[in-house]
């Protein structure tokens, strides 16, 4: 599922596109976020900070393309620790998505049942 994060975003518009997200992915077994932050323009705070960090109760990981600013790069990197190793950041989207499928696919191979049982 991707995600744009909009320019100026706020915790409000943030968490209409995040709850929206999360009722899309609950119709998957498993899913996993890219958020496309190349747009952002600032870097969040309070609780738009906490709410980017809570983007990973869900998916079975998250992954965000590193915004423009290396401000917002270094704040970035603060917010993704909050994930551990659901979350991952990336340069390009390309990227991102790729490490999205990968991920789902580490998740298929773990909820698939062997032959026999």
């Amino acid at each position: 599922m991707l995600l744009r994060e909009a320019p100026n975003g706020t915790y409000e518009t943030y968490s209409v596109l995040l709850e929206r997200a999360k009722e899309l992915g609950r119709g998957f077994d498993d899913y996993a976020l890219v958020v496309d932050l190349s747009e952002a323009t600032e870097r969040p705070r309070g609780r738009y900070l906490e709410l980017i960090r809570r983007s990973s109760d869900e998916p079975v990981h998250v992954a965000l393309t590193q915004p423009g600013g290396g401000l917002l790069r270094a704040a970035l990197r603060f917010v993704i620790g909050g994930f551990s190793r659901r979350g991952s950041t990336h340069a390009a989207l390309d990227d991102a998505v790729e490490a999205a499928r990968k991920a789902l696919g580490r998740a298929a191979t773990r909820s698939t049942p062997e032959v026999g049982q």
